[in-house]
C-alpha cells in the first residue's frame, strides 16, 4: 500500500469550504503522483479495477457540488482504488 490516507487529511482540516476541499484533492493527488509507479494505470485498463477507477474519479467529481460527507466519502473510495491499482501493478497482477 502506498501509505496515503487522504481522508485523514481531508478531516484533519475539518469544517472546509469547497475551495478548501477542492484544494485538498490537489494535494492528495500530487501526493498519489509523487508514489505512484510509472505505467499502473495504463496497466490496469480493461480489468474491473479500471471500471472501479473511473467510476471513483466520476463520483469524486460530482462530490464537489455535494455534501461534506459525500465528498468524504468519495475521496475515501478514489484513494482505496488508487492503492488497489498500485498494489497490484506492484505485484505483476
Amino acid at each position: 500500500m502506498m501509505g496515503i490516507n487522504l481522508l485523514e487529511t481531508v478531516r484533519q482540516k475539518l469544517p472546509f469550504t469547497e475551495d478548501e476541499a477542492r484544494e485538498l484533492l490537489i494535494e492528495a493527488v500530487h501526493r498519489i503522483n509523487e508514489n505512484w509507479p510509472s505505467g499502473a494505470l495504463l496497466a490496469s485498463k480493461g480489468t474491473s479495477l479500471y471500471i472501479e477507477y473511473q467510476r471513483a474519479t466520476d463520483t469524486l467529481d460530482e462530490a464537489f457540488f455535494g455534501t461534506r460527507e459525500q465528498f468524504l466519502k468519495a475521496l475515501q473510495s478514489y484513494e482505496v482504488i488508487m492503492m488497489k491499482i498500485a498494489d497490484n501493478y506492484r505485484q505483476g497482477k
